[in-house]
């Protein structure tokens, strides 16, 4: 009887560490699961931060050129009217930066007084925008911000020209001694321009 005890005892030992055992492996596989669930956590966060990272370097980017756009309107702004007074709009009214050196002051003093020379003796005539003063008002499209750009003739004018009638853009608009409407085009998403022919 004591060997069969024995025997038993033998068996039930073994029937326990095979339970055990398995128990352990399945452990073991399970905390291999959920390691590598950690890692593909831990891959998803870096992606997700890497993609936040660049959009954050987008929206500084954006700002970054809009600072330098802002900063540089005047000047196109000076080159454009002086386009305009000179009676030769040309596509060079855009500044463009380069790092090459630049020209001494005194070319650059000089370049900008001639240039707003021009723009002084043109001003009076250049942004008259009333509808009065104008024919063959054609409506050719809208600006990014749903303003009405025409293209027209002006009464006492040769030419064609493009822009903004002033009865549409009061927030732009001004009376002028002589009781028309004036537009500054600063105030405004439309480019002021002659039109070849």
């Amino acid at each position: 009887m004591g060997q069969a005890q024995a025997a038993n005892y033998q068996q039930a030992q073994q029937a326990a560490q095979n339970v055990y055992g398995q128990a352990a492996q399945t452990q073991a596989a399970l905390a291999a699961q959920q390691q590598g669930l950690a890692g593909q956590d831990i891959n998803t966060l870096m992606q997700t931060g890497g993609r936040q990272q660049q959009l954050a370097q987008q929206a500084f980017d954006v700002d970054y050129k809009q600072k330098l756009q802002q900063m540089y309107e005047p000047y196109q702004r000076l080159g454009f009217v002086s386009d305009i007074y000179q009676g030769m709009p040309t596509s060079a009214s855009s500044l463009t930066m380069a790092t090459s050196p630049q020209a001494n002051p005194m070319s650059q003093a000089i370049g900008m007084g001639i240039t707003g020379l021009a723009a002084y003796q043109g001003y009076q005539d250049a942004n008259k925008s009333d509808i009065r003063l104008k024919e063959d008002i054609e409506l050719v499209g809208q600006s990014p911000s749903g303003t009405n750009i025409y293209s027209f003739k002006y009464k006492d004018k040769e030419g064609k020209y493009e822009g903004v009638m002033a009865q549409e853009v009061p927030w732009a608009s001004h009376v002028d001694k002589e009781g028309y409407l004036r537009v500054d085009y600063s105030k405004v998403d439309v480019e002021f321009k002659k039109l070849g022919g």
